[in-house]
C-alpha cells in the first residue's frame, strides 16, 4: 500500500556513520535512545567518525545510490555519528531489547 503524501513530513536528515533505530516500542527505551544521543551533541564537526562495524549490527548502504532516500516515521530516532561512534555496542545491545 503506497504511503499517503500527508502522512509524510520531514524531521530531519542523517549524515554518514549515524545509527538509526528501528520502531522503538516504549518510552522507557526512546528515552534511553535519546540520552545516548544527547551525550555528545554539538561536538567539532570535524572530529573523524569512522570505525569498524560490528558484524552484529545491519546496515544500509546507500553506496552508488545517485539520490538516496530513507522514510523513517517518529517512532525512529536518528543518532548522531559521534554518540553512534561511542556507544555503538550499547546501541546495538538497546535495538535487541526493544526488538525482544
Amino acid at each position: 500500500m503506497p504511503i499517503s503524501d500527508e502522512r509524510l513530513r520531514y524531521i530531519g536528515e542523517m549524515e554518514g556513520w549515524e545509527y538509526l533505530t528501528s520502531s522503538i516500542k516504549s518510552k522507557e527505551l526512546t528515552n534511553e535512545f535519546i540520552k545516548i544521543n544527547e551525550e555528545t551533541k554539538n561536538q567539532d564537526g570535524h572530529i573523524k567518525t569512522e570505525f569498524e562495524i560490528p558484524n552484529n549490527c545491519k546496515v544500509v548502504d546507500v553506496t552508488g545510490i545517485e539520490v538516496p532516500f530513507i522514510i523513517v516515521f517518529e517512532s525512529h530516532i536518528i543518532i548522531n555519528r559521534f554518540a553512534t561512534k561511542k556507544k555503538i555496542q550499547e546501541l546495538i545491545e538497546l535495538e535487541k531489547k526493544n526488538n525482544s
